[in-house]
């Protein structure tokens, strides 16, 4: 099965850790599925390379399968829209109110329709101005090199089914 051919999420990230060498370092595994992700990461991974995880006390190994030297700036601004209105939403309603309507929104690819709903729905306009500084919050630039991590483990499953537990859309009734 290709790692592609999965559901993979991308409307909240998971902090992990990464040791490339000797050191551990943090990352943001985002577009993940049970079988993969990518990160973004200023420290340099060789493609086929075996790379040694952990999320908490939990360690997993996943093999480097692909890399991308630079990203367009459009999916850097998706990146950040997410984070922007994952913040405010959970800010304004809580971890457990995830609606379906705000969740197609964090997965809609169109920029315009994010702005409106959270325009609408949050009550919060986005600017560019914004996006350019969550962009240097999380050191999210276009010419730091980007990977895709491919995983069979059973760890990093438990980790994307508690990831899942906790973002679990919850239609409250009227």
């Amino acid at each position: 099965m290709s790692i592609r051919s999965g559901q993979r999420f991308d409307y909240v990230y998971i902090n992990i850790k990464m040791q490339p060498e000797k050191d551990w370092f943090w990352i943001k595994a985002r577009n993940w599925s049970a079988r993969g992700f990518n990160f973004f990461s200023e420290f340099p991974v060789q493609q086929g390379s075996r790379i040694e995880f952990k999320k908490g006390l939990e360690h997993f190994e996943g093999e480097i399968i692909w890399q991308k030297n630079t990203v367009e700036k459009e999916q850097l601004y998706h990146m950040a829209f997410n984070s922007l209105l994952s913040h405010q939403f959970i800010q304004r309603f809580g971890k457990e109110s995830f609606d379906p309507d705000f969740v197609e929104v964090l997965r809609t690819p169109e920029l315009g329709q994010k702005l409106n709903y959270a325009q609408r729905y949050l009550s919060i306009f986005i600017s560019k101005t914004r996006l350019e500084l969550e962009l240097a919050k999380h050191h999210w630039i276009a010419s730091q090199p980007q990977y895709g991590v491919r995983l069979e483990d059973p760890t990093w499953e438990g980790v994307v089914e508690s990831t899942l537990g906790w973002g679990k859309i919850q239609v409250k009734a009227n």
